[in-house]
C-alpha cells in the first residue's frame, strides 16, 4: 500500500538521490497512524520527508485491526527500479 502510493520527489531523480529509509509507526484499530518517526534515514533528508509524507498521507485508508501494531517498514527510492 505505501509503495503503491510512493512517489519519487522529482528534485531527488534529477540529483540522483537513491536510499532506503525505515519508518516505525504505530496503527491503531481503527486504521489512523500515530507515533511516526524515522529510524534509519536515507541519509537524505528530502527522500527522508516523503516516506513520512507518505505514510502519513494514508492515515486513515490503512486497514482496520483487532489491536493496534507497531510497524516498522522500509521504504526504498532507487532509480533502477523506476
Amino acid at each position: 500500500m505505501i509503495e503503491n502510493a510512493l512517489t519519487y520527489p522529482a528534485i531527488a531523480r534529477k540529483l540522483r538521490l537513491e536510499g532506503t529509509v525505515i519508518v516505525s509507526f504505530m496503527l491503531e484499530t481503527s486504521g489512523l497512524v500515530e507515533k511516526v518517526e524515522i529510524i534509519t534515514s536515507s541519509g537524505s533528508a528530502m527522500l527522508d520527508g516523503k516516506a513520512l509524507q507518505t505514510v502519513l498521507a494514508l492515515n486513515g485508508d490503512y486497514p482496520t485491526l483487532p489491536k493496534t501494531a507497531f510497524l516498522k517498514v522500509p521504504i526504498t527510492f532507487s532509480l533502477t527500479g523506476h
